[in-house]
């Protein structure tokens, strides 16, 4: 078949190239004839006008050339008559040689027909090779930058998990060590006050001690001076009456006496245990009100703790709003863009099926050009010498007419094209700035929670030291006010204070741990209800891939039932005339294929970034659910290091290591 068309291109161009010689030379032979007569003896007859068709123009030319001077008179009038004639000839030669030249194009685009439906059937074998080859690349290379993605980010986690451990745990070391410091303070309170009450106790009995001392001596000085007075009543009874009653005198005298500085000391004595009681009274005032303060300043921190709580709630909560709404977004773009898929697929209908009319128009002229053909062809051979001044202009009008149409055809192309191009680019780079916005969000995010939490943090720590310094500073004045009026008796308080204060304290744990417990159950519901919110996206991803495969076999049914038609067209009504344009169909189907694959990569990448949002919504509740785990276990962890810190003191057999 190659062979034979090659043989008639050959013979075409070899008829035309002769053609266009003999219309050449005919032309300058005219021009010769309408300047000089011609003689009868030389008139051109239909033969002779066939014989220069056949090749004999040059000698003919050239016997007119030697007698054209002598019958130049004579075939003046005779000429004028048969150029008419000539012309008409001519035009039925030139419609004779398009309609051939008609008839051998048919038959050479009906088997370029067929060679080009083989080819693009090979062609597109090809190409579906190459691009499912394509699709298993780009398949594997997504899976495997997932996984990697995956891998860091499940080990940023960690790392920020173990910092949030580390941090936690240094906040409960800082406590417990604020806690010992507090009770040993208070040890050391204690130990300081039963060291005074001792030096009391031994002032006390150093002053009896002194008393009875003083008690002794006077005796025996009394009774030396009485055994003097005996002596020196027997010595000198007669003479020292009067002087035995003045010493009588004086002895009840300094017995009064005597006995007046002993009631005026223990009034003092009684006075001075009246002002320690009421020193101790206000001192055990004062920490009531302390501990008041101290369990108030619980109560605040346990609020603050629980509004911290409440805080990171609402934030959660927020953070879900804000991927919900951020959900819902993809998927309004997800519905423009298919309504952008489905008007650019409209719109490319609408090209086709104009370029489907001016196709069929064609058609028609070349079919009524045709019919003209078959019904002129009787008259063709009187009329060929009239019609070859017009076959040059015509073979010219037909080729800018198909020069014009191939450059519509190309600017139709290429505006397509740049359409294309152009729509692809400005998706993409609402694709990237939307995902830029993104990232940038949640970065945002992290650093000004980061930033919170360390505000916290530090706030937390200065109240601590404050507290600490005002706590410290007081203890020091209280220290120095009631050293000189502590007594035994503040032993018994104090002990019935530590024992309430312990009582306190284990009511307090008690409610606390009915408060875990709680919110332990409070956890465990907000998870049942993440799993049911878990479980409904997935339902709604599930159906979201039901509906893209669903149109995605309808685009399928749509490109196969426009192959058909198109093909049934062509191979039914016109199957002489339409290579071209199949072709170019054909072409156009493949870049709206293309333009489908495309659109389906993108749909993919949309998917693959909701899944991206939901292992994120499932990792911010995996690092919800540690940071509650890690707020209950230092809590416990305290208790057990409270509970084990209480031994025995050497002096009040009581105290904290």
């Amino acid at each position: 078949m190659s062979d034979d068309q090659n043989n008639n291109y050959t013979s075409t161009d070899s008829f035309v190239e002769e053609y266009q010689k003999k219309i050449k030379k005919l032309q300058y032979i005219s021009k010769l004839d309408f300047a000089s007569p011609v003689s009868e003896e030389f008139i051109p007859d239909a033969s002779s006008v066939k014989s220069r068709e056949g090749g004999d123009v040059n000698s003919h030319f050239s016997v007119m050339k030697n007698d054209f001077q002598q019958s130049f008179n004579r075939l003046e009038n005779q000429f004028i008559a048969q150029f008419s004639e000539y012309k008409e000839l001519k035009q039925s030669v030139e419609d004779a040689k398009k309609e051939l030249d008609l008839a051998g194009k048919i038959k050479l685009t009906y088997e370029s027909y067929h060679k080009i439906v083989q080819q693009c059937k090979e062609k597109r074998a090809d190409l579906e090779k190459q691009l499912t080859e394509q699709a298993r690349n780009l398949t594997i290379q997504k899976d495997l930058f997932e996984k990697e993605q995956e891998q860091e980010f499940q080990i940023k986690i960690k790392e920020y998990d173990r910092l949030k451990e580390d941090k936690l745990l240094f906040i409960n070391k800082q406590r417990i060590h604020f806690e010992q410091s507090q009770m040993e303070q208070v040890e050391s309170f204690q130990f300081l006050m039963f060291e005074d009450m001792q030096v009391l106790e031994l002032q006390k009995d150093k002053i009896r001690n002194d008393h009875a001392s003083l008690k002794q001596s006077l005796k025996l000085d009394f009774l030396k001076e009485k055994e003097e007075h005996d002596r020196s009543v027997q010595n000198l009874t007669s003479c020292l009456h009067e002087q035995m009653q003045c010493v009588e005198f004086e002895q009840k005298q300094l017995y009064s006496s005597y006995e007046e500085e002993v009631h005026r000391l223990t009034c003092q004595f009684e006075l001075e245990k009246k002002a320690s009681m009421h020193s101790l009274m206000e001192f055990s005032e004062q920490l009531e009100k302390k501990k008041l303060l101290w369990e108030k300043e619980k109560v605040s921190v346990s609020e603050d703790i629980d509004s911290m709580l409440f805080s990171f709630e609402v934030k959660k909560k927020k953070i879900l709003e804000d991927l919900s709404k951020q959900k819902e977004k993809l998927d309004l773009d997800v519905k423009s863009f298919h309504f952008r898929r489905d008007k650019e697929l409209k719109r490319l209908d609408e090209k086709e099926a104009e370029v489907d009319k001016l196709n069929n128009q064609k058609k028609r002229e070349a079919e009524l050009s045709y019919l003209k053909y078959e019904q002129k062809c009787a008259t063709l051979v009187d009329t060929l010498g009239r019609r070859r001044e017009e076959l040059e202009i015509l073979d010219q009008v037909a080729f800018e007419k198909a020069q014009l149409h191939l450059f519509h055809m190309t600017q139709m192309k290429g505006s397509l094209n740049d359409e294309k191009e152009s729509m692809e680019h400005r998706l993409q780079s609402e694709y990237d700035q939307k995902r830029k916005a993104f990232f940038d969000q949640l970065t945002l995010m992290e650093e000004e929670k980061k930033m919170e939490f360390s505000n916290k943090t530090k706030q937390f720590e200065e109240q601590l030291d404050t507290r600490r310094r005002v706590f410290e500073e007081e203890l020091l004045n209280r220290r120095q006010q009631i050293v000189d009026q502590c007594k035994k008796e503040q032993k018994v308080e104090f002990e019935q204070l530590l024992q309430f204060e312990k009582d306190k304290f284990n009511s307090q744990m008690s409610t606390y741990i009915d408060k875990i417990s709680s919110y332990e159950s409070e956890i465990g519901d907000k998870q049942h209800d993440f799993l049911d919110r878990e479980k409904d996206l997935k339902e709604q991803i599930k159906k979201l891939n039901e509906e893209n495969k669903v149109l995605q076999s309808e685009l399928e049914d749509v490109e196969v039932q426009t192959r058909q038609s198109t093909i049934s067209q062509f191979e039914d009504k016109y199957k002489k005339m339409l290579g071209n344009y199949k072709s170019r169909s054909h072409l156009d189907l493949q870049n709206s294929r293309q333009y489908g694959i495309q659109l389906e990569n993108k749909l993919k990448q949309r998917e693959l970034e909701v899944r991206d949002s939901q292992l994120r919504i499932k990792r911010l509740e995996s690092q919800l659910n540690q940071y509650l785990l890690s707020s209950d276990m230092p809590s416990k962890q305290v208790k057990r290091k409270v509970g084990a810190k209480i031994v025995r003191n050497s002096f009040n057999q009581k105290g904290f290591q």
